[in-house]
C-alpha cells in the first residue's frame, strides 16, 4: 500500500525524454523546468522533447552535461504540464554514500514501449561512483530516478549487463556524480525556457493489420 501510495505520488515527477537517437527517462529537479537525464539517452541530438504523458509533449533543451559521468541536464516550459512535481534528491551526510548495501530501492521509468512503469528491487553493492542493483531496467528506463524507501532519488538508472544465465544486474550512476553539471545549468538558464507549444505525441496504439 506504501509502495502504491508513492508510486502514485512520484510518478508526476518522471518524463520520457525523446532525441533524435532513441527514447529514455528523466526527472524533473524542480518546477522551473530543469530534468536531469543520462547524457546518452539525447547524446549530440539537436531534437529533444520531454513527453509527460500520451498526449503532451514539449520542446527541451540541454543545459549541462558530463558524458563521463553520463548526467546530464535539460530544461523544458512545465507549463503544459500543471500537475508535474519535483522530485526530492538526498543529499550526502560528509564522505558517506546516500544508499547502502540491502536497502531496498524502486524505479519509474519507460522501458521498451511502455510508459512510466514501477520495477523494485534492492542494493546489492555501492562502488565510487555507481550503484548495482537487482532492480529491473530495460532500454528506456536509460535517466531514470531510482529512488530509496523515503522517496528520495538516490541514483540515476543507467545500464543493464545481462550474463548467459539469470535475470542480470543494473547499473545506476549515483546521484552524487550529478552535482557537478547542477549547478553550471542554473547558472545558464535565460529568462525563459523552451516554447510551451505542444509537439505531436508519439502514438501509443498498434495499428491494425492492413486487410
Amino acid at each position: 500500500a506504501e509502495l502504491t501510495a508513492q508510486f502514485r505520488q512520484l510518478k508526476p515527477c518522471v518524463v520520457t525524454i525523446r532525441s533524435e537517437i532513441g527514447h529514455g527517462t528523466g526527472f524533473i529537479m524542480d518546477r522551473s523546468g530543469l530534468i536531469l537525464t543520462n547524457q546518452h539517452v539525447v547524446g549530440p541530438s539537436e531534437y529533444i522533447a520531454v513527453q509527460f504523458d500520451a498526449r503532451r509533449k514539449v520542446a527541451a533543451e540541454m543545459l549541462a552535461s558530463d558524458p563521463a559521468k553520463d548526467v546530464a541536464v535539460l530544461w523544458a516550459n512545465l507549463a503544459p504540464f500543471p500537475e508535474a512535481c519535483a522530485v526530492t534528491i538526498a543529499e550526502p551526510k560528509g564522505d558517506q554514500a546516500v544508499v547502502v548495501e540491502g536497502e531496498r530501492v524502486f524505479t519509474i521509468g519507460s522501458p521498451l514501449s511502455l510508459e512510466k512503469i514501477l520495477t523494485t528491487g534492492v542494493v546489492s553493492k555501492v562502488e565510487a561512483h555507481r550503484i548495482v542493483s537487482d532492480v529491473n531496467i530495460n532500454p528506456g528506463n536509460s535517466g531514470g530516478p531510482l529512488f530509496n524507501v523515503a522517496g528520495q532519488v538516490v541514483g540515476i538508472t543507467t545500464f543493464s549487463e545481462q550474463g548467459d544465465a539469470g535475470p542480470g544486474i543494473s547499473g545506476v550512476v549515483r546521484i552524487e556524480e550529478a552535482a557537478g553539471v547542477r549547478a553550471p545549468a542554473r547558472a545558464k538558464m535565460t529568462d525563459a525556457p523552451a516554447r510551451a507549444q505542444l509537439l505531436p505525441a508519439e502514438p501509443t496504439a498498434t495499428l491494425p493489420f492492413a486487410t
